[in-house]
């Protein structure tokens, strides 16, 4: 009787988790935040959760839990929530057909290739393992000061060795989300600075002085001189010394658009479950990615997920809208199916598309020049 006990607790919370996945409720807020909470993790996580539910069913009915007609409702429940998690992770390998029908164009238009389908190596990983392991090949140099202030820290990815005849690439740098008042260079991106520096990148991940101790021009500057640092290290790194590559996570993809569409000059830009309207109380301006398209914009890829429940998702629908009309550089958007906002938290199905479909975009622009089935 106990073990049903602790058996029907893990289904009924289990069937919570698994119904705030598939759902995405904006309001009320409660049941947002809760869906931004509890979705982002069986969102990417939906194997370990499968596991979960089989391992305590087969021990509830070995102790007999289901001989009683009074506990199949229980089993009934397992059930259901076995298929929405199938849902889930059904989903999340959608993510590679999303990726495809969204770059196939771009490379189509641009005379390349088509790369290689998402590897079964990296999709099982995602499954089974969904964590970042860098591997012997990467290298990492950390808690680089760019600044005085104790936030102002930065890490190199790079690789371990490097084919002589492998021409540099822009640094690609990243800077994190967290609404300007959290976050950390070390929790989200790892696999993405992971596999690119496997691959022959550089790659600079900073922290950025936060709210309420700075406002947008103190981030601004912080993001700014994280660049010229880059910049003016590439050469010791081996990198390409010229414009680099931004890729933003939320706050991050809010900063790194408004730099490149400020006049600074980017390679490209990356913004993953970006943010795209006006800062903390300021008008539309200055301020909003959306204001600021222009035509002298850089390469934009604006990934996004159509479960975001913590940032407006027309914001990116109208921003793409507005820069594919003012801009001649290439703009895509892709929009990930069943995506909580923080989808590159883990080394997941979802996010390992994601990676390489930023590898394709990058090939197809003509910034890189690395193989992309090895970032597959």
């Amino acid at each position: 009787m106990q073990l049903f006990i602790g058996y029907l607790i893990t289904v009924v919370l289990m069937a919570a988790a698994t119904a705030l996945g598939l759902w995405a409720p904006r309001r009320p807020h409660l049941l947002a935040r809760a869906s931004f909470w509890v979705g982002q993790v069986i969102r990417e996580l939906p194997a370990y959760a499968l596991a979960w539910l089989l391992i305590s069913t087969v021990l509830a009915w070995v102790d007999g839990a289901f001989t009683a007609a009074a506990n199949w409702p229980a089993l009934a429940l397992a059930s259901l929530t076995t298929v929405g998690l199938t849902i889930i992770a059904a989903r999340g390998v959608a993510a590679r057909a999303a990726v495809d029908a969204a770059l196939t164009p771009l490379e189509r238009a641009s005379n390349q290739h088509r790369h290689a389908p998402h590897r079964w190596p990296s999709a099982i990983q995602g499954l089974l393992f969904p964590f970042t392991v860098p591997g012997r090949a990467v290298r990492r140099v950390t808690n680089i000061a760019y600044g005085s202030d104790r936030k102002q820290r930065l890490d190199v990815w790079l690789p371990r060795s490097r084919p002589a005849d492998q021409p540099p690439r822009p640094v690609l740098v990243y800077l994190h989300g967290g609404g300007y008042f959290s976050g950390s260079r070390r929790r989200t991106a790892q696999e993405l600075l992971a596999r690119f520096a496997r691959n022959g990148w550089v790659c600079v991940t900073a922290d950025y002085r936060l709210r309420p101790q700075v406002g947008l021009d103190g981030h601004l500057a912080d993001a700014r001189s994280v660049m010229s640092w880059s910049r003016e290290h590439a050469a010791e790194y081996g990198a390409d010394p010229g414009p680099v590559v931004l890729i933003g996570s939320s706050a991050g993809a809010h900063m790194s658009s408004i730099i490149a569409l400020s006049g600074d000059e980017v390679a490209a830009v990356v913004g993953y479950c970006g943010y795209y309207g006006a800062y903390y109380g300021a008008e539309q301006g200055q301020s909003s990615p959306i204001s600021l398209a222009n035509s002298d914009a850089p390469p934009f890829l604006v990934v996004d997920g159509s479960h975001d429940t913590d940032v407006p998702r027309e914001l990116a629908a109208q921003f793409v809208a507005r820069l594919k009309a003012v801009s001649t550089a290439p703009v895509v958007r892709i929009e990930l199916p069943g995506a909580q906002h923080n989808f590159d938290l883990r080394a997941s199905v979802r996010f390992g598309a994601v990676i390489a479909g930023t590898a394709r975009f990058l090939d197809a622009i003509g910034v890189s020049g690395h193989r992309q089935d090895e970032l597959g």
